[in-house]
């Protein structure tokens, strides 16, 4: 994914960058705010970057995908259409981190059109706009 937007780092370690800031969030399982800080250190303590997080996502919820653009972790996919046919060529290889490859999908353009149909059956109520604004920006 092409690292390029106003909020977002030249360069994302994905998920094998987020591990200290997980550890020190008042928020997490083990801290002051915890319902069961005794569990919570442990897991906490165990916790790694290892390398095939590098380059890793979490993958966000798929429920009214249609309503919550623009995609991908740099926002810089303006559709679903253009996320299925990011993924259907193999990806792209500017500003990425890690090992993790896409494999090209192959798709026919009736294959690509079924995908962006069942990804906006799964749109229900709209969502209020103010649960719609980018709050990352500073």
């Amino acid at each position: 994914m092409p690292q390029t937007g106003p909020n977002v780092p030249l360069a994302d370690s994905g998920r094998a960058g987020a591990f200290n800031g997980l550890r020190g969030n008042v928020f997490n399982r083990g801290d002051q705010f915890s319902d069961d800080p005794a569990a919570g250190q442990a897991k906490l303590s165990g916790l790694s970057p290892a390398p095939s997080d590098l380059g890793a996502f979490r993958t966000a919820t798929l429920r009214n995908i249609a309503q919550t653009a623009p995609y991908m972790h740099t926002g810089s996919l303006p559709t679903p259409a253009a996320v299925i046919d990011f993924h259907d060529v193999g990806g792209g290889t500017a500003g990425f981190e890690g090992t993790k490859e896409i494999t090209p999908l192959g798709l026919s353009a009736q294959d690509r059109a079924d995908l962006v149909a069942f990804l906006q059956t799964l749109t229900g109520e709209p969502i209020a706009e103010n649960l719609r604004r980018d709050t990352s920006a500073p």
